[in-house]
């Protein structure tokens, strides 16, 4: 069992042309692994479902994806694709394109990857800050 610690840090843009988005940064163990900027959608999670991907590639593939037809046994952010046709697949395929959609919200990130064996516990809040606890199986 391995632990790794999780921080989002919030910050404002000073950029020319992004003044004023937000900026949500992670940083597991000290190092920076993913960074969004913008708004209107799930940060927390997309940065989160980034460093899942980049990560646990080899565990996602084990798990059901969501494929759109509304079945219920499928991750929903999770998607396996065909990279010619596109065409959507329920289970890993060799060769398919791996996608975690985390702007489909926090709590199906959360979901994710407590089915992949990594435990996420929220430490502390400040006002611009969030840390997590990642407890590996």
């Amino acid at each position: 069992m391995e632990t790794k610690h999780l921080q989002i840090k919030w910050t404002v843009s000073r950029g020319r042309d992004t003044y004023g988005y937000n900026i949500c940064t992670l940083r597991v163990d000290s190092d920076k692994v993913a960074r969004c900027d913008g708004g209107g959608y799930d940060m927390v999670g997309t940065c989160i479902g980034a460093w899942l991907l980049a990560t646990f590639p080899d565990r996602l593939k084990t798990i059901l994806a969501f494929n759109g037809d509304h079945r219920r046994d499928g991750f929903y952010g999770l998607e396996f694709r065909e990279p010619k046709t596109f065409d959507r697949h329920e289970s890993y395929i060799d060769g398919d394109q791996m996608t975690l959609d985390g702007a489909c919200g926090i709590g199906s990130v959360f979901k994710i990857a407590s089915a992949i064996g990594v435990k996420l516990q929220r430490k502390s809040d400040t006002k611009n800050q969030t840390d997590y606890i990642a407890i590996i199986d």
